[in-house]
């Protein structure tokens, strides 16, 4: 183990917490997203934004649907992820409304089919909701391993003062660990929110 690679110790890591987050029942899961997304709600950073990107849960991710749902009753603007290959496999973001039609990518992840035009650049956005695997409490993120969002926001590593999007990971709390292995393209996020509570603190949703 002590001579294990970053990247062996975060697959060792992510097949641990999959595993963990398949043993629950969709019924613990609906509670617990519930839970995360009124903590959510209250914060100073949903409440100011204007354009939110979410994502629909695969692999037992926390459901962030009704916190779109609130965010959709207070009129805000609403995306999801779509992969944008023509950007050297980073994300856009697709608007969405509950009548939008979906289609699964090449990850069986439904995406909207949306003309192209419509889609955003992450700086076009307020906050964006990511899912994850595992974080810390100081606020480092461990995705699925495709890179995807570490490549959409790699810009935030080279900016001291980052304004948009903010970027929270939306987790359980059985996904919390005291260390993740980090590498240099790793890009960290400005909070975590569980059904217990927001990481780090407060400070960072405001």
């Amino acid at each position: 183990m002590h001579n294990e690679s970053a990247a062996a110790k975060k697959q060792r890591i992510r097949t641990e917490v999959r595993r963990s987050r398949r043993d629950l029942a969709p019924r613990q899961v609906r509670q617990r997203s519930e839970a995360a997304g009124r903590l959510v709600a209250r914060t100073g950073a949903f409440h100011r934004a204007d354009k939110l990107a979410f994502y629909l849960p695969n692999d037992g991710e926390l459901d962030p649907r009704p916190l779109m749902e609130r965010a959709r009753a207070l009129h805000k603007r609403c995306y999801l992820p779509v992969i944008d290959t023509m950007l050297g496999e980073r994300l856009a973001f697709a608007p969405c409304q509950p009548d939008t039609p979906l289609r699964p990518n090449r990850f069986g992840i439904p995406e909207p089919q949306v003309p192209r035009r419509s889609w955003e650049t992450p700086r076009m956005l307020d906050v964006i909701y990511a899912p994850l695997v595992a974080f810390t409490p100081e606020g480092h993120r461990l995705g699925m391993g495709g890179g995807f969002y570490d490549r959409t926001l790699e810009k935030r590593r080279h900016f001291k003062a980052w304004r948009r999007p903010r970027v929270f990971g939306l987790a359980m709390e059985l996904q919390k660990r005291d260390w993740l292995p980090t590498e240099e393209w790793d890009v960290a996020i400005d909070g975590i929110a569980t059904e217990a509570r927001l990481y780090p603190d407060l400070g960072g949703f405001r």
